[in-house]
């Protein structure tokens, strides 16, 4: 029998947000101004970790003041997209969380991104109080694909693991959710799902609509 859903941990950056692409764009700027000859689809394989991790790839290809040079300006790039522009919602995020609170489901954001960056996007969006609490990868040692953020999150919930449900959309978030023990359902944004996800995932969905729809069939909320 499938447990009974009590929480919903959701990541952000293209789950909640359209926002993994305005990420890599912002990248590109700035490794531009830098003289760094990178493109979008090199940004793209970062999708999911947090910026130290980031670093420590980046190390493959440039010196540690050039790495430091670009996060330093790329924050600032980043910010100037994120915070000051519109960053349009996904697909099927509203419906998903009119469910859930009809369901009485607790629902909390674990992100790889700074808990002031979450805070300020979802109060833009007008879906902040949406949520009960928000982690950012700011508040642990390792970030995605180490379980920390997630065990951070599902650590407040006061549910067991099996009757929370992770949604990611990137691989390292796959990863995490499935170290933590957690189940998880991937809705791919911009980097399609590996076997290895698919082999971690319990499901892969094409949107957050389809989301509400795959816990509907499989009763995994009262619906």
């Amino acid at each position: 029998m499938t447990p009974v859903i009590k929480a919903v941990i959701f990541d952000m950056d293209g789950l909640i947000f359209d926002s993994e692409r305005l990420y890599a764009k912002a990248n590109v700027k700035t490794a531009k101004t830098l003289g760094m000859d990178k493109d979008e689809a090199y940004f793209y394989q970062f999708v999911g970790i947090g910026a130290q991790d980031m670093a420590e790839r980046m190390k493959e290809a440039f010196d540690d003041a050039l790495i430091d040079e670009f996060f330093r300006l790329g924050e600032k790039d980043a910010h100037e997209l994120l915070l000051h522009g519109e960053v349009p919602t996904q697909p099927g995020l509203h419906e998903l969380l009119d469910y859930l609170d009809d369901a009485g489901i607790k629902k909390v954001i674990a992100s790889s991104s700074e808990v002031h960056m979450i805070d300020i996007m979802t109060k833009n969006a007008g879906i902040r109080d949406r949520f009960s609490a928000i982690h950012g990868g700011d508040q642990v040692e390792q970030t995605k694909p180490a379980p920390d953020i997630f065990e951070l999150a599902w650590s407040t919930l006061g549910v067991s693991k099996e009757e929370t449900l992770v949604l990611e959309d990137s691989i390292n978030g796959v990863r995490a959710a499935h170290a933590a023990g957690i189940p998880v359902i991937m809705v791919p944004d911009t980097v399609e799902p590996t076997d290895e996800v698919q082999g971690k995932a319990l499901a892969i969905l094409d949107s957050l609509a389809e989301v509400k729809q795959w816990l509907i069939q499989h009763h995994s909320i009262k619906s």
